[in-house]
């Protein structure tokens, strides 16, 4: 009885051990190419913006639209970028995106801040009760 314990924790840690690998290796090697293939275009964007920007803004359609009446002619994420002196933005946007493709974005970004978001001083703060039932609003 003694012998079939240790035979099937053996099994599970080498079950564990070859899961661990698995995923390193697809991680390096296979990942980015099942992106590409798959065209997951925004996954790559912030796959590659998260690593090299402090602040990455999620823009939809309107972000680069202006008017023929508008005196400037900056997209939204650019004029952000101007105010925001020693921080470098990155841009994730693609047009006519509805919310809910954002919020699968949203659930990866705790590898850019960290496991405790909160405490990052580059986490985006939602500023009123009016704002947060916007954005709610829009992931329903």
């Amino acid at each position: 009885m003694k012998q079939t314990g240790i035979k099937f924790a053996a099994l599970g840690v080498l079950l564990v051990v070859s899961l661990f690998l698995s995923n390193i290796i697809y991680s390096k090697w296979f990942y980015k190419d099942d992106l590409i293939e798959t065209d997951a275009k925004m996954l790559l964007d912030l796959d590659s913006l998260q690593n090299v920007n402090d602040i990455i803004y999620f823009a939809e359609s309107s972000n680069a639209t202006t008017g023929y009446y508008d005196t400037c002619k900056k997209s939204i994420s650019e004029l952000i970028a101007d105010q925001l002196k020693n921080k470098s933005l990155g841009t994730i946007q693609h047009a006519a995106i509805h919310a809910k493709t954002y919020l699968e974005l949203i659930k990866n970004i705790r590898q850019f801040y960290g496991e405790d978001a909160e405490l990052c001083y580059n986490y985006g703060k939602i500023i009123n009760e009016k704002q947060f039932n916007r954005i709610i609003n829009y992931l329903q």
